[in-house]
């Protein structure tokens, strides 16, 4: 619910889809060993044995398809968090340019005594 949220309103964050996809990367194999471990432990002596395992073990790859996409989330999260922090530091450090340039030769009128030019 909150991820189609998100997704609605435009505020998606990577940091968010990097860890819903590290969340879902790791809940996953246990899904999947779960899985495994039903399968394996059939006690119950019912017609058509043979169908109900084909099906769980489709379920089985299934799920584990749906972990790899997860786990390229995770990559690709973990790129647009970096690209991102990169931005972040680059527009930092082009803002703290620009800020000097454009104080070389303005008069200080905080009142803090000086000769009045930054």
């Amino acid at each position: 619910m909150l991820t189609w949220h998100l997704m609605r309103k435009s505020h998606f964050h990577p940091i968010y889809a990097l860890v819903q996809s590290l969340v879902f990367s790791i809940l996953y194999p246990i899904i999947l060993s779960f899985n495994a471990i039903v399968v394996a432990s059939d006690e119950s002596g019912m017609d058509h044995i043979s169908t109900w395992q084909g099906l769980c073990y489709g379920e089985m790859g299934l799920q584990a398809a749906l972990l790899v996409c997860w786990v390229g989330l995770v990559v690709c999260s973990c790129v647009a968090v970096h690209e991102g922090r990169r931005g972040k530091r680059e527009e930092r450090s082009r803002g703290w340019a620009r800020e000097e340039v454009e104080l070389k030769g303005v008069e200080r009128r905080d009142g803090k005594g000086g000769s009045g030019l930054v």
